[in-house]
């Protein structure tokens, strides 16, 4: 070993020896339980105040299907999480993940994705909330934007949930322990009144079961939230790591809370459907338009103290995925400076509360600057169920390279062998489903990470490229197709799906094997 081969041996190891000291500073305050209500917390958000609604307006009563379709990639999802957390449990694991078994390209790629997706989570809460509430306070929200007021107060709002996440991590657990109670009685309270007072099963065959097609069914997955607002499961993987027996804790109550999710969003919807009275849908699903869809519904029908309730909870709910959003944020962004993406000082843990406060700060900068860009709920969801798609990519690929390579860790090891390669299909059909006009500028931002690695790196031998190029190659294959799907819609939906299939199978296998190479090769960090 020459003395340039062993100055950067020497600063290598100064550099884990210090984010090891960083890590110890993470509190390991959270038990099963507080995992489990930060999940639910996270779920039950906006999402169960808007999503139904747009869900209907893409695919009429066959939202249903898309629940369950984006239900059941999710809890594929939660799996293969559960897979990698018995490999290694730590904060921001989700970040991390890739990077162990493909190398810095396509860890750099997904933790892009994952902590552009989480950064928009707290503007697309904050907006939701001042949304609802243009119902009642005048002169927040015009023409399908929050005006400079509404901005006003949502900014408000977002820098309250930082101040919580601010003070610690117990303090953050034990308000977010008192509002999933508050959270899961509304929805509940909601879904029966409805049922019982205002259901009607005709409203299932207005127009049809499937008035929009099959495509529609898989569009709404995005473009109506439902990825969206599964999203609160990840703060359960990222904050695992900060719970007292990480192991056992977080595979656990991930996948609680995938479940729970899953029953949750598809009984939602079908409430929903059942009780939009006869006279809103005279020009069909796509023409429902509603300001505050449960509250006018209960109006409608002269449920006074049931309106009141479902405004009441249009405050907190979203006040509590928000929090638990930007704590999940915080760990990312903290786990990419560990990768060398960010600046080593978001690694940094405040001694006293054992929180990354300065990744808390900074994030918090970025969402007040997608707020002001995107300026309403449903323009911050469509962007951000894309990233979450993107996300989930490379975790796939994660797990069947440990699969391969640990066998220790093989749980359920038949199942996973079909797990992981249907999380890497569904995802990148979903997305090419989606219109090409709203995807193309989300892929687009996935050059910045790698032209960023390539120019600190300084060659691209530095930066995995042969065991990660994989990703970007896949990215472009799903743009493509989205381009087609979107300009050419005279094909039959089912010949480029097939075609698709193909080609992400057979993109998946490469990764898998670059995958194994990479954990062979020695590089993979400890």
């Amino acid at each position: 070993m020459n003395s340039a081969e062993l100055q950067i041996h020497t600063d290598t190891e100064r550099v884990e020896e210090k984010y090891i000291r960083e890590d110890r500073k993470l509190r390991k305050d959270l038990g099963i339980v507080d995992l489990f209500l930060i999940g639910i917390t996270g779920v039950i958000g906006s999402g169960w105040l808007f999503a139904p609604l747009y869900a209907a307006r893409v695919a009429g009563p066959a939202s249903i299907i898309s629940w369950a379709i984006g239900g059941v990639l999710v809890l594929l999802v939660g799996l293969t999480f559960s897979h990698l957390m018995g490999f290694r449990t730590e904060a921001g694991g989700m970040v991390r993940y890739p990077i162990y078994t493909h190398g810095k390209l396509a860890g750099s790629i997904t933790g892009w994705a994952l902590w552009l997706a989480y950064t928009m989570n707290p503007p697309s809460e904050a907006s939701a909330l001042v949304e609802y509430m243009s119902s009642y306070v005048p002169g927040v929200f015009h023409s399908g934007t929050l005006t400079p007021e509404g901005m006003g107060i949502a900014l408000g709002f977002m820098f309250l949930f930082v101040l919580v996440n601010y003070y610690g991590v117990k303090i953050f657990a034990r308000i977010i322990n008192g509002l999933t109670a508050l959270k899961l009685v509304v929805p509940t309270v909601t879904m029966l009144t409805l049922i019982l007072l205002s259901f009607r099963f005709r409203n299932f065959t207005v127009s049809g079961f499937y008035p929009y097609g099959l495509s529609s069914v898989l569009a709404a997955i995005v473009s109506a939230g439902i990825v969206y607002s599964y999203l609160g499961f990840q703060a359960v993987i990222n904050l695992a790591g900060e719970s007292k027996r990480p192991a056992r804790d977080g595979p656990t109550a991930l996948i609680l809370v995938i479940i729970f999710s899953l029953v949750f969003y598809i009984a939602l919807e079908i409430t929903f459907i059942g009780s939009v009275p006869s006279s809103f849908l005279r020009h069909g699903w796509s023409g429902l338009f509603l300001a505050s869809p449960f509250a006018d519904i209960a109006l409608y029908f002269n449920l006074t103290w049931l309106y009141s309730l479902i405004i009441a909870d249009s405050i907190y709910s979203p006040s509590g995925s928000s929090m638990a959003a930007v704590a999940s944020n915080s760990r990312a962004t903290y786990a990419l400076a560990k990768d060398g993406f960010f600046p080593s000082f978001f690694v940094r843990i405040d001694g006293k509360t054992g929180i990354p406060r300065i990744a808390l700060i900074f994030n918090f900068v970025i969402s007040a600057i997608v707020l002001l860009t995107l300026k309403s709920w449903h323009s911050i969801i469509e962007a951000l169920g894309v990233l979450l798609l993107i996300s989930f990519i490379g975790p796939a690929a994660s797990s069947g390279v440990i699969r391969r390579t640990s066998p220790e860790n093989q749980i359920l090891k038949g199942l996973y062998g079909v797990v992981q390669p249907a999380i890497f299909v569904m995802a990148g059909i979903i997305i090419f489903i989606t219109p090409f006009t709203k995807i193309d500028i989300v892929i687009a931002l996935f050059s910045i990470p790698a032209v960023l690695l390539i120019l600190k790196e300084k060659n691209f031998r530095n930066v995995d490229l042969g065991y990660g190029i994989w990703l970007p190659v896949y990215l472009i294959i799903i743009l493509s197709f989205s381009f087609l799907h979107t300009y050419y819609e005279s094909l039959n939906i089912l010949v480029p799906i097939t075609a698709f299939v193909f080609l992400s199978l057979f993109v998946y296998i490469i990764a898998v094997r670059a995958g194994i190479s990479f954990m062979k090769s020695g590089k993979q960090k400890e």
